[in-house]
């Protein structure tokens, strides 16, 4: 069980919030974009974190190298796929982020979708990569000291104001 507490104003007064979740969840957040507010999911042994919309399923399956974020939970029937997604890369000794996004990008081309090239960007404060994918994958490569990731965000499926906020809620340790 983890235990998190912050510290927050509300008016003038400070709060002491309290919030208690298994390692490795979603942990409240308030942030909000427009309509929408906010959780954060985390994988704190990976050391990442991104905001999703509340009340949206998760598909934690990190040991298998991805968490899959859908505004309804999927069946085997009626699954379309993640509308954003974090895959949890190779290790930073083993592959370089350049050689991990051009590597997904060929994965992806493999199936069919077209991507451009992987170029230069600013991703959770850090060098990244972005990329972007047919239908309508933007997809963000970023590191941290041992890992590379890549979150996929679908602008055809999230509405701008969501997948900015994801994008921009992106963290890494």
């Amino acid at each position: 069980m983890r235990v998190l507490m912050r510290l927050v104003l509300v008016g003038l007064l400070p709060v002491l919030l309290v919030s208690c979740r298994p390692a490795g969840s979603s942990v409240p957040k308030t942030p909000q974009a427009g309509p929408y507010s906010f959780e954060e999911f985390s994988l704190s042994e990976e050391g990442i974190s991104i905001d999703y919309p509340d009340g949206w399923f998760v598909e934690d399956a990190h040991t298998g190298g991805s968490v899959g974020f859908f505004p309804w939970e999927p069946t085997p029937e009626d699954n379309l796929g993640p509308s954003a997604s974090i895959h949890i890369g190779t290790q930073v000794s083993i592959q370089t982020l350049g050689d991990f996004a051009l590597s997904t990008r060929e994965d992806i081309q493999d199936m069919g979708g077209p991507c451009t090239d992987p170029t230069p960007a600013q991703v959770a404060g850090r060098d990244g990569l972005m990329m972007e994918c047919d239908p309508a994958w933007t997809i963000y490569f970023v590191q941290n000291d041992s890992t590379n990731f890549a979150i996929f965000l679908d602008k055809e499926k999230l509405p701008e104001i969501v997948w900015t906020h994801m994008q921009d809620s992106i963290r890494v340790r």
